[in-house]
């Protein structure tokens, strides 16, 4: 995908092409506007996803803690370590499932919110 975007400055003979290749940034064309969609709003729902997937671990962790231990599966840090992962993959998959519904409050209060550029990082401000 990126070696495409460079061919055509790499076959006009420029330096910029390698340069772009070396560094791993794509050459970018110009903006028509046409069938270009803004990434923010499906950023944010990612985001706000993963936000509400990492809450249910949270909970199914939490919620575990209070089974009592029973020793029939012999515990140790390999059965923590399933554990875990299983509670995280739990978490995914109920969260890509509509989860709680976390995740759709919170996008639908950071829609509203102006999303800037500060030092290279994305920042919610005010309006």
């Amino acid at each position: 995908m990126m070696t495409e975007s460079i061919a055509p400055l790499t076959a006009a003979g420029g330096s910029l092409g390698r340069t772009l290749s070396n560094t791993g940034i794509a050459a970018v064309g110009p903006a028509t506007g046409a069938g270009k969609t803004d990434p923010a709003p499906r950023r944010l729902a990612s985001a706000c996803a993963e936000l509400e997937s990492l809450f249910i671990k949270q909970l199914f962790e939490q919620m575990r803690a209070t089974i009592p231990k029973s020793g029939l599966l012999g515990g140790g840090s390999t059965e923590a370590l399933f554990t875990s992962m299983l509670d995280q993959e739990m978490a995914k998959e109920l969260a890509a499932r509509g989860g709680i519904g976390l995740a759709s409050l919170l996008r639908d209060q950071l829609a509203g919110q102006e999303i800037t550029k500060v030092d290279g990082n994305d920042s919610v401000g005010r309006d």
